[in-house]
């Protein structure tokens, strides 16, 4: 998700996870203020938080690579 907006969908397919705990992971990172949403044409749309301090962004860009 790096720079990108993603919806759940595209994110469980990406992960390769269930929907269901994609949807609860990205209710966790929007608790810690990790992941930012926004809505838009009857989608929720996902992206990382910009405001992350520099480090925290490497270590998240570093595991989807």
């Amino acid at each position: 998700m790096e720079g990108e907006r993603m919806n759940v969908t595209d994110i469980t397919e990406k992960l390769q996870i269930s929907f269901k705990a994609t949807s609860n992971h990205l209710v966790l990172l929007k608790n810690l203020d990790i992941v930012e949403f926004r809505g838009a044409e009857g989608h929720v749309f996902y992206s990382f938080n910009r405001d992350l301090p520099k480090d925290i962004q490497k270590v998240i860009n570093a595991s989807l690579k």
